[in-house]
């Protein structure tokens, strides 16, 4: 709500002609925090990537923290001993993400780990 509010003022004051407004574009410079509290790495580059997508970030706004690109996979998945506890939605959802975002961006995925998270999204899903 926060962010589409300050999106609307912005494009308000924008579209306002009175004469008291700078003639360029008045632009609030926003910050999101994200991918910082997370247990699976997917679920911190998920939350970032959303965020960038879905709140209209722009080039001035910025991403606060998003400590889950700088984390090493081994070490937190190490430290973690190769298990993670999460919720089926929030597995759902990195699967889904891993699968269709991944392909829009190009990433290949092996073809027999694309089916075996697949078959897991497809499971969770029913």
């Amino acid at each position: 709500m926060g962010f589409r509010y300050i999106e609307a003022i912005q494009q308000k004051w924008n579209a306002a002609d009175d004469g008291l407004l700078p003639t360029s574009p008045i632009r609030i410079s926003k910050t999101y925090h994200a991918g910082e509290d997370f247990l699976d790495i997917a679920g911190g580059v998920r939350a970032i990537d959303e965020a960038i997508r879905f709140l209209h970030l722009e080039p001035h706004s910025r991403i606060g923290h998003a400590i889950a690109l700088g984390v090493e996979p081994e070490i937190h998945y190490n430290t973690k001993h190769y298990e993670i506890i999460t919720t089926k939605q929030e597995r759902l959802d990195d699967l889904v993400w891993i699968l269709f975002r991944g392909k829009e961006l190009g990433v290949r995925i092996n073809s027999s780990l694309e089916s075996e998270l697949r078959q897991e999204a497809d499971q969770l899903f029913r």
